[in-house]
């Protein structure tokens, strides 16, 4: 039997044909198994050579995508941009449109400002013009009414000279008061006759005037507090002449008759003055005033006048003789010389230690009232730079002595005050620290530290001014 090969061809059954089949046949096998092995292996390369191509595809399509993505939202933005570009032109357009509707309603205001500044600077030069006519107008109408008065104007001031030949009494020797006689040489003003119906002489006015107000004559009470009296006739004037708009002249001579008023000694030593300044002539008057000031040294009453009547006396013959307008300076020169005499005082270095003596003894500690406190202290002040001539006290060391007289409870409150609301007291004016000072009493008298049913009496025990 033969021996078939793999391709075909048969072989004898010998042990060479067998041998020869069988070779053949393992290199078929082998071929076999060989094609099998390369045909897997090249479907596994073609499969992975197709993924690659399929991801390489996929790729370039998620690329594309990409890019058109991309190219979309570049358009978009572009498209965004564009509008946004028109949006802001447009904005842009709309603001300088009312931009320019603002200036030109700026610059139409400005015009129409300008114009009723105009028209209101035409009606004020109007109105002044209006104004300065009537001036004018009641210049001359002035002017006429004077033409008539011009030679009776002195007259409207001091009496007339037939008037002054009435008085004929001796000044010295028969009892007649030298400073009435020197009050009647002074018309009253006319604005006070006619408010003072009825009132017709100075003195008279005086008299109505210090018995509805008493609070004239007690501003020469600090005297008695041993304060100057300077600094008393000031605020006799201050207050007069906010009771009693009157002439110079008549204020002068309401000081002469305030200082008669204060009792028999000063009405004795007034009416010596009073004889003293009329017995001479201004120029002498004011040379001895200047003396007196500083010696004290008046003028020695001439005892060949001591029987003639104020009308023949040096200084009132010269006042009358004299030209209306030189009347005024020799009248303040007669007042002058009454008003130095009385409130000279030779010992103000003296009057000062006693002052501030008395206010350094003061002792506030058993004060509860805030007013009275405060009152007593500023006084003791008061007298003391009444004889001080320049300031007496800043505010600052006001300050420190205000506070070292306090109780202690309002000096313990106080400083703690003073810390809390973080004051400084160099920074304070005067009512500024007295505001605080008020409200830190309030404040003890709510903690119950001031028992004011305690209260020292108003006042503390003064020294005299002076010897009369």
């Amino acid at each position: 039997m033969e021996i078939r090969s793999p391709n075909g061809t048969n072989f004898p059954p010998t042990p060479e044909g067998k041998a020869r089949a069988r070779r053949l046949w393992d290199e078929h096998e082998a071929k076999t198994k060989t094609g099998e092995k390369a045909e897997r292996e090249l479907t596994e390369e073609q499969l992975r050579e197709h993924e690659k191509i399929l991801r390489e595809e996929r790729e370039t399509f998620e690329l594309e995508r990409e890019r058109e993505r991309e190219e979309q939202e570049r358009e978009q933005r572009v498209r965004e941009q564009w509008r946004n570009e028109n949006i802001e032109t447009e904005k842009r357009e709309r603001e300088r449109e009312i931009k320019e509707l603002r200036e030109r309603e700026r610059i139409r205001m400005i015009e129409a400002d300008a114009m009723r500044q105009r028209e209101l600077q035409m009606l004020e030069n109007r109105e002044r013009e209006l104004l300065e006519a009537q001036k004018m107008l009641r210049e001359e109408r002035w002017e006429m009414r004077q033409v008539g008065l011009q030679e009776s104007k002195e007259e409207e001031v001091f009496i007339r000279e037939e008037e002054l030949q009435e008085f004929k009494c001796a000044l010295t020797g028969t009892g007649v008061d030298a400073v009435l006689e020197l009050a009647s040489l002074l018309n009253l003003d006319e604005t006070l006759k006619n408010k003072l119906k009825g009132t017709v002489t100075v003195y008279e006015m005086f008299a109505a005037a210090v018995e509805k107000f008493p609070e004239l004559m007690k501003e020469f009470e600090i005297c008695a507090a041993g304060s100057s009296m300077n600094h008393a006739i000031e605020k006799f004037n201050a207050v007069f002449r906010a009771l009693k708009k009157s002439r110079k002249q008549t204020r002068e001579l309401v000081t002469v008759l305030a200082l008669r008023a204060l009792g028999p000694a000063y009405q004795t030593k007034v009416n010596s003055a009073v004889l003293a300044s009329v017995s001479v002539v201004q120029d002498v008057r004011d040379a001895a005033t200047m003396v007196m000031k500083q010696t004290g040294d008046g003028i020695t009453f001439d005892q060949l006048l001591a029987g003639e009547p104020i009308s023949r006396m040096p200084g009132i013959v010269e006042l009358f003789s004299a030209e209306s307008t030189e009347r005024e300076t020799i009248w303040s020169s007669i007042c002058e010389y009454v008003v130095q005499k009385m409130t000279y005082c030779g010992e103000k270095g003296d009057k000062l230690k006693v002052a501030k003596a008395t206010l350094a003894e003061f002792d506030g500690s058993k004060h509860r009232d805030y007013d009275i406190f405060i009152a007593e202290v500023e006084k003791l002040i008061s007298v003391c730079a009444s004889w001080y001539s320049g300031e007496f006290i800043d505010t600052f060391r006001f300050v420190e002595l205000v506070v070292s007289k306090c109780p202690d409870a309002i000096r313990m409150i106080y400083d703690d005050y003073i810390a809390d609301e973080e004051l400084q007291e160099m920074d304070m004016s005067r009512q500024e620290f007295k505001n605080h000072l008020q409200k830190v009493w309030k404040r003890a008298v709510r903690k119950g530290l001031m028992d004011t049913s305690v209260q020292p009496k108003k006042g503390v025990p003064l020294t005299q001014h002076h010897s009369i």
